[in-house]
């Protein structure tokens, strides 16, 4: 079962925004899942300092798909 499953099932193509509240790998993981599923409007980030190697692929996968 994928994490987007939820959403999915509601028949949602693109979210306007896309909030990523702190960069802590365990809270950010599934969002992953979330901008590779699904076109996302405006990526919004916390501006905390981030060290894992989660969130910078994440933020890799956000910059490619803009």
């Amino acid at each position: 079962m994928e994490r987007t499953d939820g959403i999915s099932r509601s028949f949602v193509s693109k979210l306007d925004y896309v909030v990523a509240t702190h960069p802590d790998a365990d809270h950010i993981r599934g969002l992953i899942d979330i901008v590779n599923s699904f076109t996302i409007g405006q990526f919004i980030k916390s501006g905390k300092v981030h060290t894992t190697q989660t969130y910078e692929e994440l933020l890799s996968i956000v910059l490619a798909k803009h």
